[in-house]
């Protein structure tokens, strides 16, 4: 089973982050790819090549850099079974290209909590109605 897992911050996505885990622990041949996507500058109709897109500032390369020292760390008992992947554009197109590019099973998603809203965010909408693939939906 191949999983995606997109966030944007390991220490507070505990559920999907746990949700991870037990597929993991679950299904020994599983391999896990935790996206985290820089909503960067490309041009019109998202036709710049991947190489030439650049995220809006040097911080989301230390926030990227950050989030895959954490991967590392919380993921560690499942070692080459799991990886870290960054990429730049528009979060939910990314999302669903990056299942399709690592022909995902599963794509698993958090949802900010906030006070008497429990409805998904706008990612986790868009790649609910997007993807090709099953969406699990941790809150």
């Amino acid at each position: 089973m191949r999983i995606v897992l997109a966030t944007d911050a390991v220490g507070q996505a505990l559920r999907p982050i746990k949700v991870a885990t037990e597929y993991l622990q679950s299904f020994e041949d599983s391999l896990l790819t935790v996206l985290y996507v820089s909503n960067g500058k490309v041009s019109f109709y998202n036709h710049t090549p991947q190489c030439l897109r650049q995220p809006e500032s040097c911080k989301e390369y230390e926030h990227a850099s950050y989030l895959e020292e954490k991967v590392h760390e919380v993921f560690h008992p499942w070692g080459r079974r799991v990886r870290f992947r960054h990429e730049i554009g528009n979060p939910v197109n990314t999302i669903c290209q990056v299942a399709h590019d690592e022909q995902a099973d599963l794509i698993i998603v958090g949802c900010h909590t906030q006070a008497q809203k429990s409805s998904p965010g706008p990612v986790s909408h868009g790649v609910l109605s997007r993807a090709k693939v099953p969406v699990l939906l941790a809150k």
